[in-house]
């Protein structure tokens, strides 16, 4: 029997509008020939469904190692809209990779530190920051999963960046949304969460 390489259940009827809402998406450029067509679908995509082109960030990076600590950037970023000229942040993070498993345990030690530092970027912030890593054991496979993969990452980003709307604001600066899981905002977290350390 041959193994079904779609895994994604993506009905773009179902997803949300992106309207009004800010994305930042962090890709890797190891194995470009699969992250850029996942970044292209993805851009494709947030377009489709009502992002603007000046509403979503890219930040590129070497390998899906560093894909963290650009989400960690990209969720800091403030630019300023040059419509209302009201300071804009992203509402949801997209992190793109692939890595492919070769003759050594790399592919693991890799995967497990991207998974991980993801992990702890969702339990730190109160925005959503999605893991869109391919980790397939070929290439072959890698390109089975370029157009599906992107889909079902997205549509989870579309989703939960709905919960970016939903801001409540920082008495030390009211009109900062906050970033920080203990309700705390980006500008102010940091130095309240270190209190008494």
């Amino acid at each position: 029997m041959k193994k079904k390489t779609n895994l994604s259940d993506y009905d773009p009827n179902f997803v949300p509008s992106a309207g009004g809402l800010s994305f930042g998406i962090a890709v890797s450029d190891w194995n470009q020939e699969i992250t850029h067509t996942l970044l292209k679908g993805c851009l494709e995509s947030l377009e489709q469904h009502g992002a603007k082109t000046a509403d979503i960030q890219v930040v590129h990076v070497p390998g899906s190692y560093e894909l963290p600590k650009a989400a960690d950037w990209l969720a800091n970023m403030e630019w300023v809209d040059e419509g209302n000229d009201s300071v804009r942040m992203v509402d949801a993070v997209v992190c793109l990779g692939c890595v492919i498993t070769g003759e050594t345990r790399h592919d693991e030690y890799i995967n497990s530190a991207v998974a991980q530092g993801v992990m702890q970027l969702n339990l730190s912030y109160d925005i959503p920051f999605i893991f869109g890593v391919l980790t397939p054991s070929t290439m072959q496979q890698a390109l089975d999963r370029q157009r599906c993969g992107y889909c079902k990452e997205l549509a989870a980003a579309l989703v939960l960046g709905e919960t970016g709307k939903a801001k409540h604001e920082c008495g030390p600066c009211k009109h900062k949304p906050h970033r920080y899981a203990d309700k705390h905002c980006r500008n102010h977290g940091r130095a309240q969460n270190n209190v008494g350390m």
